[in-house]
């Protein structure tokens, strides 16, 4: 996108300048990997104990109780949490070189006066898409040996290392890939929706809490902030 400067000059006229991307501070990997990485391990930690019972309740017999131990909710959380890290750092990182080919393809290069590219939800949906799809290649084994930890018994001892080892030793590499499938068809439209969806919230949600009188620098980052935690909210929920 482009951004633009209007200031007054000694004549009373104003002067637009615009700016090309490049020469705009950008993001980089390093940026994406602390916040994503520490914004992924809170949501693993808040969410794992709710994931357990829900792993645990899917896979009880019909008809029997499952009893809440409290000290096993946590069991299995090692796997995710310890990757969290690197799928956030694939996602985002597909997400934003998929985006900038996206850019490359269908916008001309060099500087332009439009800012389209930052509210196309069929890029958003392309881009998440695409990032889903590499996504998936991580998190399917991850995945695996998590719900092979979740239902294992205390009395197993199950480590990760150990489960890892079983797999593999009873259906090689391939073993840890078992439901490869279904995991992209259920990541590739879950990112593809996610983050069209959190585009298009946000930008709603900044058009309608801006006015006139908010025009500067500190109620923008403020609107700003408050918009992408309401429609990253509501994104994550319609994806759930």
């Amino acid at each position: 996108s482009l951004t633009s400067s209007v200031s007054g000059s000694s004549s009373g006229s104003e002067e637009v300048v615009v700016v090309d991307d490049k020469s705009c501070s950008k993001v980089t990997a390093w940026q994406d990997l602390i916040a994503g990485g520490v914004a992924g391990s809170a949501s693993v930690i808040v969410g794992h104990p709710f994931d357990t019972l829900k792993v645990r309740m899917q896979t009880s017999a019909v008809g029997n109780s499952t009893k809440i131990v409290w000290n096993g909710l946590f069991r299995g959380i090692l796997p995710p949490l310890s990757t969290t890290i690197l799928v956030n750092a694939i996602v985002f990182s597909s997400y934003g070189m998929s985006s900038r080919f996206y850019d490359d393809y269908y916008y001309s290069t060099g500087s332009t006066t439009t800012t389209t590219t930052t509210s196309d939800w069929k890029k958003s949906m392309i881009c998440g898409s695409i990032a889903g799809a590499v996504q998936s290649v991580v998190i399917c084994p991850m995945e695996h040996v998590k719900c092979r930890l979740q239902i294992a018994s205390a009395a197993s001892n199950s480590s990760l290392l150990g489960v890892v080892d079983q797999i593999v030793a009873s259906h090689g590499i391939r073993g840890l890939y078992r439901g490869m499938t279904v995991t992209a068809w259920r990541e590739i439209p879950a990112f593809g929706l996610y983050f069209s969806s959190y585009d298009y919230v946000k930008e709603q949600l900044i058009s309608m809490s801006s006015s006139p009188q908010n025009n500067n620098n500190s109620n923008n980052n403020n609107t700003n902030n408050w918009a992408s935690a309401g429609a990253g909210g509501f994104a994550g929920c319609l994806t759930w």
